[in-house]
């Protein structure tokens, strides 16, 4: 959506570059133009692209991709939240960058509180685009976002004869800034969006472009965006299209010139160096119902202990039932008072359940809080501590975003970033 620029509107807005910090292995220090005194976007343009990834990967089942140029790592964020994606490989040129952001994609205590339905691989690569790699060999889709226009011009070629003529996806989905739009953000002929875009492609050549695609390599393509114009002529802020391979056709004749650049050797070696590679909970369709009730009442107990400790200094808890049945991770069971209190006589942290009698006036002693320890729940349901490394990116998370002390729970549809 496109709405007009108010003073102070959208100021403290996220800016793409932000997250987007390209992959020349420079750290930019000009922000890419995105809105001016004409026009702006809300929500900013970086997360309606994301959006429409995610809503490309649900509508099309796709489960197994690679996002190319991942830079900081935030897409990742969003493509961990759909649910259904199982393996996701990050690819960037700088060694450093991924380094220091691979915190964003390690599984986190809520990862094992909720654990998945189905399993996922976060995979962070170093290497080239234009390099081709074994395990990005034949994937559902791969992702290039605002990726090739911090390519060369001359790199153009070899970029695409990798990915459509080596790799073969099933899919393939760019996008790439519209430079006809440019003119919104009053910018004259010749000056680009960013300090390091090399060059920006009208809606013809985009399209030149993508039948080039259709031609030499036999994908067919949809031509779509984000970032709706004032008027029609301008077309989309960025320009997306979304390449799927032909089934059936001669993959050996299709043309790919120069293929004596890529050796067989280099083909099939595993050129990239894999930085972090993660692999996230899944629960187990054994556990019984009345098992998961218990793992939810030992959680919960040690968080409210836990923040009668921090909060007031108390080294011993007293918890009425009637508060337990009332929190939504409990109450999603149903339980019974009877039931209720047979479980939690059952959590290893609890010390003493009086009978209040009915309806459900019971109380749950909690002592020696400060012994507790940062446990967490596993899919066996056993407590255990958590990999240092695994406390440390949990501190380091919790410092970058404010956050307090005290046990938290992950929304299924909020994406971290």
């Amino acid at each position: 959506m496109v709405t007009r620029r108010t003073p102070g509107q959208f100021d403290d807005a996220p800016d793409e570059d932000e997250y987007q910090r390209k992959r020349t292995g420079k750290q930019a220090s000009v922000k890419e133009t995105e809105s001016s005194s004409r026009v702006t976007f809300d929500p900013p343009l970086y997360i309606q692209r994301y959006a429409k990834v995610c809503e490309v990967c649900r509508k099309h089942d796709i489960r197994r991709v690679a996002d190319l140029g991942c830079a900081e790592l935030t897409l990742e964020a969003y493509l961990k939240a759909t649910g259904t994606i199982t393996e996701i490989n990050s690819v960037d040129i700088d060694r450093d960058i991924l380094q220091q952001c691979a915190y964003r994609i390690r599984p986190l205590i809520a990862d094992r509180i909720s654990p998945r339905k189905e399993s996922l691989m976060v995979r962070v690569l170093h290497g080239s685009v234009l390099d081709p790699d074994p395990r990005l060999l034949n994937l559902d889709c791969i992702i290039a976002i605002e990726l090739i226009e911090h390519l060369q011009p001359h790199q153009v070629q070899p970029f695409s004869r990798n990915i459509f003529g080596n790799l073969k996806p099933h899919h393939v989905l760019i996008s790439t800034p519209n430079s006809d739009f440019n003119t919104l953000f009053e910018l004259t002929p010749g000056h680009f969006r960013h300090w390091d875009h090399k060059f920006e492609w009208s809606q013809a050549e985009f399209k030149e472009y993508c039948e080039g695609i259709e031609t030499r390599f036999g994908y067919s393509v949809e031509r779509f965006g984000v970032g709706d114009p004032p008027t029609p002529e301008y077309g989309y802020c960025s320009q997306f299209a979304f390449f799927t391979r032909r089934r059936g056709r001669d993959e050996e004749k299709v043309e790919t010139e120069n293929d004596s650049e890529v050796s067989p050797k280099t083909y099939y070696d595993e050129v990239y160096e894999v930085v972090e590679e993660f692999n996230y909970p899944v629960a187990d369709p054994n556990i019984s119902p009345e098992d998961k009730l218990q793992d939810a009442l030992s959680y919960e107990i040690r968080g409210i202990a836990m923040d009668e400790y921090y909060d007031e200094g108390y080294d011993s808890s007293t918890i009425p039932l009637s508060r337990l049945m009332d929190l939504p991770a409990i109450r999603q069971f149903e339980p019974t008072l009877e039931q209720m209190m047979r479980l939690v006589r059952g959590c290893e942290l609890v010390i003493e359940v009086s009978d209040g009698g009915f309806p459900c006036e019971g109380d749950v002693r909690v002592e020696k809080v400060s012994e507790m320890g940062p446990y967490i729940r596993t899919n066996n349901l056993e407590l255990v501590e958590p990999p240092e490394s695994e406390k440390e990116s949990e501190s380091e998370e919790m410092e970058e975003e404010g956050a307090e002390g005290g046990h938290y729970v992950l929304d299924d549809n909020e994406c971290w970033g």
